[in-house]
C-alpha cells in the first residue's frame, strides 16, 4: 500500500510539473494545458514503445515532470502554488477523485476491449513492448496505439488494475472537455458549470464508461483541437509545437482521426491569414516572421508531423508483423480493395440506401447544426466575430461534417467486410464521434457570447441555447452512469471465477468454450484476453447439435447450465467437478 502511495504522489507531483512548464512555455489558458500534457505523453510514450522503450518511456515522463516541477517551484513558486487553486486544476483533480471512487471494483465487459482495446494494454504491460507477431492473440495489428500508451503509462507507474485503466481513458476524455473553461474567464463560475454538465452528457454516448474504446476520446480531441485553433486563432505561429502535438497524438489514437488532421492542416493557415487584419502591424513587417504570401513555408514541419509518426508507426507494423497492413480493418491499398471487391453493385447500393434513411433520422445532427447557426448569429450580432470569420465558422462546421459522414460511407464500402456493412455495424458510435466534436466547438462558442457579448439578452439565448442542446443531446445517448454498472452477473465475472478455480492452463493448450447458443464470439474473446492466448475456441452444443469435440482441445470452459452440455460431455467421459461456472481437462 505504502508503495502505490508513492507511486501515486510520484504520478501526481509530475503531472503538476509538466502542467506549470507547459503553461509557462506556451502561455496557454490553464484550461488547455492538461489536455496538451496528456496528449504529450502519450506520444513520447508512444515513441517509446516504437523504439523498444516502452517502460523506460513510461517512467521517463514521470522523472522529467518531477524534475520540471522542481524547476517550476525555484525559478516562480509562487505560480506553482497558484496551480494548486485554478479552476481548471481542481475540477481535474475532483475528476480523478470522482472517477477513481465511480470506478473501483469494475471490470471489462464489452466485446471490443476483448477483441482489441484492453488486450492490447494487458499485453503490452505483461510483456514491456509493442505487440509483435509472437502475440498472436492480438488480431487487429494495424490500429495505432496512441490512447492505448496513455493508459499504459497509468497502468505501468500506478497499477495495472482494470478501473486504473479505465480511469486513465476517462481522465484523457475529461482534460479535452476542461478546455471549455478558458471560454469563459469573466465568469469561471459557468465555466465550471458547463464542463461539469457537459462530461456528463458525453459520457452517456459511451458504450460503457468501463471501457477503452476510443470514438467519444476521438470526437472531444477533435472538439479540443478545434477550439484549440479558434480560441488562439490571433497567435497560431506561436503555438505550432502544440498544435503538432494534439495533431500527431490524435493521428495515432485511430485511423479516422486523420480526418480532423486534415482539418487542422486546412484551418491553421486559413485562421492565420483571417487573423491578419485584426493585428497592427503589416505582415510582411519585420519580426513578424510572416508576410503576407508567404507565411506557410515554416509551418510545415508541425502540419506535416502528425504524417510523419504515422508513416513511423506503418512502417513498424510492416517490419513486426508480416500481414499487418493487411489485416482486418487496415487501411492499406491492397486491404480496401480486397474489401470493395467482395461487395456487388447491388450490395453497394443497399448499404448506401441504408446508410441514408438511418443519417436522415439522426436528429443529433439536426440540434447541433441549429445551435451552431445560432451561436455564430450571437457572435456576429454582438460583434465578437468579423463576417469573414462567421462565414468561416458556419460553413466550415457544414461542410467538415458532411464531409465526416461522407468518409463514414467509404469506411463502410472500403474497410468493412461485407457483413459488417450490410447491418451498419457501429454506424451510431462512428456518427457519435462527429456529434461530440460538434458538440464541444458550438458550446464554446455559446460560452464567449455568455461570457464576453454586451447585452443581456445576447448572454441569455446563448444560455438557454446551450442548456438546451445540452438538455436535448443527453436524452439521445445510449448510456447512462447511473446505476453503476453491474458486473456480478456478467460473462466475464462467469470465466474469471473458473478460471481461478481450477490449476492454472499450460501455455500452447487450447481451451474450448463450450455453448448453448451462439455468441459472435463474445465469450471466446473474454478468454482470450483472460488468459492472453490466441489458443481459444468454441463448440455450440444444442438438442439438435452435437458435435465431436476439436481433437486440440485440452480444457473445456463451461459458463452456463444447458443440459444438452452435461450430456455431451458424458459422452466425452468428462465428469463436471461442480455447478457452473468450471474448466475441466479433456479425457483424453
Amino acid at each position: 500500500m505504502l508503495t502505490l502511495s508513492l507511486q501515486v504522489l510520484a504520478f501526481v507531483l509530475a503531472q503538476l510539473g509538466l502542467i506549470a512548464w507547459t503553461r509557462r512555455l506556451t502561455g496557454l489558458d490553464v484550461a488547455f494545458v492538461p489536455a496538451l500534457v496528456f496528449s504529450g505523453q502519450g506520444l513520447v510514450v508512444f515513441a517509446g514503445g516504437l523504439l523498444g522503450l516502452l517502460p523506460q518511456a513510461a517512467w521517463g515522463v514521470v522523472i522529467l515532470g518531477l524534475v520540471l516541477l522542481v524547476h517550476e517551484a525555484w525559478r516562480a513558486p509562487d505560480l506553482v502554488l497558484g496551480l494548486l487553486t485554478e479552476p481548471a486544476i481542481l475540477l481535474l483533480a475532483g475528476a480523478a477523485a470522482v472517477g477513481a471512487w465511480y470506478l473501483h471494483g469494475l471490470l471489462f465487459t464489452s466485446y471490443d476491449n476483448f477483441s482489441h482495446w484492453a488486450v492490447v494494454v494487458q499485453v503490452m504491460l505483461t510483456e514491456g513492448r509493442f505487440p509483435t507477431a509472437d502475440d498472436p492473440v492480438i488480431v487487429f495489428q494495424a490500429y495505432p496505439l496512441g490512447s492505448a500508451s496513455f493508459v499504459y503509462l497509468f497502468g505501468r507507474v500506478i497499477s495495472p488494475a482494470e478501473p486504473v485503466l479505465m480511469l486513465a481513458q476517462q481522465l484523457l476524455g475529461f482534460s479535452y472537455v476542461l478546455a471549455l473553461l478558458a471560454a469563459t474567464p469573466r465568469r469561471r463560475l459557468v465555466g465550471v458549470v458547463a464542463i461539469i454538465v457537459s462530461f456528463l452528457v458525453t459520457t452517456t454516448y459511451e458504450i460503457f464508461v468501463n471501457s477503452l474504446l476510443v470514438d467519444t476520446l476521438l470526437g472531444l480531441m477533435s472538439g479540443y483541437l478545434m477550439i484549440l485553433l479558434w480560441g488562439n486563432r490571433d497567435r497560431l505561429p506561436s503555438l505550432l509545437l502544440p498544435i503538432a502535438t494534439v495533431l500527431a497524438f490524435l493521428a495515432v489514437t485511430k485511423n479516422s482521426g486523420l480526418f480532423t488532421v486534415v482539418v487542422a492542416t486546412v484551418a491553421v493557415p486559413v485562421l492565420i491569414r483571417l487573423s491578419m487584419p485584426a493585428r497592427t502591424s503589416r505582415p510582411d513587417a519585420p519580426g513578424s516572421h510572416r508576410s503576407g504570401r508567404g507565411f506557410t513555408w515554416w509551418m510545415l514541419p508541425a502540419l506535416l508531423a502528425p504524417w510523419a509518426v504515422l508513416l513511423w508507426w506503418n512502417r513498424h507494423v510492416a517490419t513486426t508483423f508480416p500481414e499487418g497492413l493487411d489485416s482486418k480493418h487496415s487501411m492499406s491499398a491492397g486491404r480496401l480493395g480486397d474489401v470493395l471487391g467482395e461487395k456487388s453493385v447491388a450490395d453497394v447500393k443497399v448499404i448506401t440506401r441504408s446508410f441514408a434513411t438511418e443519417l436522415l433520422g439522426d436528429r443529433a445532427s439536426v440540434v447541433l447544426l441549429v445551435a451552431l447557426v445560432v451561436a455564430v448569429v450571437l457572435l456576429r450580432w454582438s460583434g465578437l466575430v468579423r463576417r469573414a470569420e462567421a462565414v468561416w465558422l458556419l460553413g466550415g462546421g457544414v461542410l467538415t461534417y458532411g464531409l465526416y459522414v461522407v468518409g463514414i460511407l467509404g469506411m463502410f464500402l472500403l474497410s468493412m467486410p461485407l457483413s459488417e456493412a450490410l447491418r451498419l455495424a457501429g454506424f451510431h458510435r462512428y456518427l457519435s464521434t462527429a456529434h461530440l466534436a460538434w458538440l464541444i466547438v458550438t458550446l464554446w462558442l455559446l460560452l464567449v457570447v455568455v461570457d464576453q457579448a454586451g447585452k443581456a439578452a445576447q448572454q441569455a439565448l446563448a444560455a438557454v441555447t446551450g442548456a438546451g442542446t445540452l438538455l436535448v443531446m443527453s436524452s439521445l445517448g445510449s448510456g447512462d452512469l447511473l446505476p453503476r454498472p453491474d458486473v456480478s452477473g456478467s460473462a466475464r465475472v462467469k470465466v474469471d471465477a473458473a478460471l481461478a478455480a481450477a490449476d492454472p492452463v499450460p501455455p500452447g493448450d487450447t481451451v474450448c468454450v463450450v455453448l448453448g447458443e451462439r455468441d459472435s464470439g463474445f465469450r471466446r474473446y473474454i478468454v482470450r484476453y483472460a488468459l492472453l492466448s490466441p489458443n481459444v475456441k468454441e463448440v455450440v452444443i444444442s438438442p439438435e447439435q452435437q458435435p465431436e469435440p476439436p481433437q486440440e482441445c485440452a480444457h473445456f470452459l463451461v459458463l452456463d447450465e444447458f443440459p444438452a452440455i452435461d450430456a455431451w460431455l458424458a459422452e466425452q467421459d468428462i465428469t463436471a467437478p461442480g455447478p457452473t461456472p468450471y474448466l475441466v481437462s479433456s479425457s483424453r
